[in-house]
């Protein structure tokens, strides 16, 4: 049976058909595709997918990042020692004097950082200096060395009461006492006068080292009540050494020594009363 339409035609109740197709009924359109994202981190995804909103970026913050990418590099520890090796001694001085005080302030600011990097980089190259500058340590040598002893009873200035002395080695060995010496010396446009005084005095020696400072052989011994002996020297000329004492005694020395750049030929005779020596110049380096 079919309903009657308005315009008096009547309408079948079964649905219509499509004689192309042989399709009845009506055909759904298909609806439009929405490509999604799924995380597969979630198993139930019922809302479509929607690109994740940026930041909104403020212009403080922009012109935070331009300041940052145009600043300078700070300094490597290498470039700041290179830069303390280039300074004198003062100014390296001034640098770790004026960056030590401001750390010692507190250290609270914005280069605090740098500061410290940069003062102990400066104490570093100070360091280095100082122990550059350092003699070596003298290696302690071994085996047998020179003994020497001296003393005195009583020390007056230049006047030794009750005076002995006593080496052993080879420069000398030998032993002398006196019971009163005076040293004196003087200078005066280049010429050098020295004197010693004894009373009471006797001794003996041997050895390679002279009394003149030469290097050569000596021997003698002696006793006296009383001695004076004074040397006069300049330097290039040599020196005359000339003595008398009160006494018996023998003494006799040769040997060579070196003034400055001057080699000089030494010898000294004392004949009991009278000492007489001459150090003379015979090669110049």
């Amino acid at each position: 049976m079919g309903d009657t339409r308005i315009d008096g035609s009547t309408k079948s109740s079964y649905p219509e058909c499509d004689e192309e197709t042989g399709v009845c009924g009506a055909i759904p359109k298909p609806e439009p595709q929405v490509s999604k994202v799924v995380d597969p981190l979630v198993s139930n995804v019922d809302e479509d997918w929607h690109p994740p909103m940026l930041a909104e970026t403020k212009p403080s913050h922009l012109a935070q990042v331009a300041k940052n990418m145009s600043a300078p590099k700070p300094p490597t520890d290498a470039e700041l020692r290179a830069t303390y090796e280039k300074m004198s001694d003062a100014e390296l001085e001034k640098e770790v004097n004026t960056l030590g005080k401001r750390l010692s302030d507190g250290g609270q600011y914005s280069g605090a950082d740098l500061d410290t990097r940069k003062f102990h980089a400066a104490e570093a190259v100070a360091k280095s200096r100082a122990d550059a500058a350092r003699p070596p340590a003298k290696d302690v040598d071994e085996g047998w060395h020179d003994r020497e002893w001296q003393t005195a009873i009583k020390t007056n200035g230049d006047v030794k009461y009750g005076e002995g002395s006593a080496a052993l080695g080879t420069s000398h060995t030998g032993i002398q006492v006196s019971a009163r010496h005076e040293h004196t010396e003087w200078h005066a446009h280049g010429v050098d006068f020295k004197a010693d005084d004894h009373v009471a005095t006797a001794g003996v020696d041997v050895g390679l080292h002279n009394s003149d400072g030469s290097w050569g052989v000596h021997g003698g011994a002696g006793v006296a009540a009383a001695s004076w002996e004074g040397t006069l020297s300049k330097k290039g000329l040599g020196s005359v050494t000339f003595g008398a004492s009160a006494g018996a005694s023998e003494q006799v020395s040769v040997g060579v020594k070196k003034d400055g750049k001057t080699l000089e030929a030494c010898g000294k005779l004392d004949a009991g009363v009278v000492t007489v020596g001459v150090c003379l110049p015979f090669w110049r380096m």
